[in-house]
């Protein structure tokens, strides 16, 4: 299940955006995003109806304070109205965040509707945003990581908060999670595990922004030539 939904996170977006150019039709596209925008609204709800389902929809595990909730309304919002903040959101936590817990799940995980829901939303956030960069040409602006990583602050507030209010371990910063990953490698001490999840989250924006800071300075270079 999960190599099937890493191929799709990567291939699906190409392929319908090939699709896209060869039919040349408005409707299609627009199907797409929101087919894309439906799918992941629909894993969230069956996520939290099972939550109810199985008496577990409390604050410490219901409270949509994991940065993947974040990503994945910064990604609805892309899809339905391509908002440039929205899309950047998108971009840098979807990619940077959610596409690492596709490869790497902090959950056990079998064959049930949790796990169904854990890749859908966890494929189809970096897949929305692959989507919106190959069809609508979408891609951050100068100056657009620092102003993620902004609301990352204040996503990590909240986070903080939340786990000292509920006892939860959302954006895993109470403590690493049970399962291998590459939280594992970061330092023992509570303060330090926090700085270090910040550090390695701007050293993937940094990276996620280089090819784009890249394309333009080629760009202003040959125009500076013509």
């Amino acid at each position: 299940m999960q190599i099937g939904f890493i191929a799709f996170t990567f291939l699906g977006p190409a392929l319908l955006w090939l699709l896209s150019r060869k039919v040349q039709s408005p409707r299609v596209v627009r199907g797409v995003s929101l087919s894309f925008a439906g799918v992941l609204f629909t894993a969230y709800l069956l996520h939290l109806g099972r939550l109810w389902n199985e008496e577990l929809f409390l604050p410490k595990y219901a409270l949509p304070l994991q940065l993947c909730d974040w990503a994945a309304f910064a990604t609805l919002l892309a899809l339905i109205r391509r908002t440039p903040m929205a899309f950047e959101l998108a971009y840098f936590w979807g990619i940077a965040g959610t596409m690492q817990a596709l490869f790497t799940p902090a959950a056990d995980l079998g064959n049930d509707l949790f796990t169904w829901c854990f890749f859908i939303i966890h494929s189809f956030i970096p897949a929305s945003v692959f989507w919106l960069i190959f069809e609508y040409r979408l891609v951050p602006r100068p100056g657009a990581m620092w102003k993620v990583l902004a609301w990352s602050e204040v996503y990590l507030v909240c986070a903080l908060l939340g786990n000292l209010a509920t006892g939860a371990n959302f954006g895993f910063l109470a403590h690493r999670p049970e399962q291998k990953t590459l939280l594992d490698i970061i330092p023992d001490p509570h303060w330090l595990y926090v700085l270090c999840i910040n550090a390695v989250g701007l050293a993937f924006f940094l990276v996620l922004d280089l090819p784009w800071i890249i394309a333009r300075r080629i760009r202003r270079s040959k125009a500076a030539q013509s």
